[in-house]
């Protein structure tokens, strides 16, 4: 027989409250957790996302400092490179260096050594011609010592003309009325055998009355020498003093006297051991003996030798030419 179904119990209202707060709680609970997985999920992408981006900045940073420093290394080694001579053209450079070096040694040896050559060449030239103008003058003095005459006389002049003088200077001598010989001598008291020419320009007017010119040799002071002396009257006197003691020894007179206004009388005397040979403006005159006097000494030029030929404010020019013979 077919049972008849028990009849539902109607469940109490209370159950099912119960139940429906469990479910809400836990649908609450579901989409509590939801939303707090996608929030720690977001969180998470967006820390990814800034570790990601921290790490590619900093990649880049190294990066940049990798390449700066790869830069710096590559100038450094450039910088080593230019600094660092290369071994080859380092030792090319010494030997250029040192060929240069060596080429002017040589060419300052090569200046030396002409310098020295020319040198020795003048030297020897000079020495030449030294000894040709000895031969000359003693050719020249010969002649005169055996001849003593006007064309043996000029040659030795001409001759003597083309060798430096051992004395050339001018000299003024001025004049005044005391009556005493004004002269001018050498400094060297050595002159032994000798040529003297000194030329005399006129000190005033002929009609202002005479004056007159003179040399003095083989001189040891004003009162031990031999002097040699011309006026504008054309007389001519040698003399000697020694010790203070005069004597006349010769003179005459010649015709050759330039007695014009600024004119030169030019007096020359030729002395060798005991001879003098005289000429006054290029004439022979006289030999005369030259004794009892030093046998060397100073060379000068004066005048005042006799008294009245001077005039006050006056003054005698003289260029003195001296050559020492042997």
């Amino acid at each position: 027989p077919i049972k008849a179904p028990r009849p539902r119990r109607k469940r109490a209202p209370i159950l099912e409250i119960l139940v429906g707060i469990i479910v809400v709680a836990l649908l609450g609970g579901s989409y509590y957790f939801f939303q707090q997985s996608s929030q720690e999920q977001a969180r998470a992408t967006q820390t990814a996302l800034i570790f990601e981006g921290n790490q590619t900045a900093t990649a880049r940073q190294a990066d940049q400092s990798t390449s700066e420093g790869t830069s710096t290394a590559e100038a450094a080694a450039t910088a080593a490179i230019g600094t660092v001579p290369d071994e080859d053209a380092t030792a090319a450079e010494q030997q250029t260096a040192q060929a240069s070096q060596e080429a002017a040694a040589a060419e300052s040896a090569t200046v030396e050594a002409q310098t020295a050559t020319a040198a020795a060449e003048q030297t020897a030239a000079a020495e030449a011609t030294a000894q040709a103008d000895a031969q000359r003058v003693k050719d020249a003095l010969a002649a005169v010592q055996s001849n003593y005459d006007q064309n043996s006389l000029s040659a030795l002049i001409q001759t003597m003309q083309t060798i430096p003088p051992d004395v050339s200077e001018t000299i003024s001598l001025p004049h005044d009325l005391s009556g005493e010989i004004k002269s001018e001598e050498t400094t060297e008291n050595d002159f032994y055998n000798f040529v003297v020419m000194a030329d005399f320009t006129n000190p005033f007017p002929l009609v202002l009355g005479f004056w007159d010119f003179g040399l003095v040799f083989r001189s040891k002071d004003s009162l031990t020498q031999f002097r040699l002396h011309g006026d504008a009257g054309g007389s001519w006197f040698f003399e000697r003093m020694w010790g203070g003691s005069y004597t006349f020894i010769t003179g005459g007179t010649v015709e050759t006297i330039n007695t014009a206004d600024d004119g030169i009388n030019t007096l020359t005397m030729v002395v060798v051991d005991d001879r003098g040979y005289l000429m006054i403006n290029g004439q022979f005159v006289e030999r005369v003996f030259v004794l009892g006097a030093e046998p060397s000494g100073k060379v000068g030029v004066g005048i005042g030798f006799s008294p009245g030929k001077e005039r006050a404010d006056r003054t005698t020019p003289v260029d003195l030419t001296i050559w020492r013979l042997p």
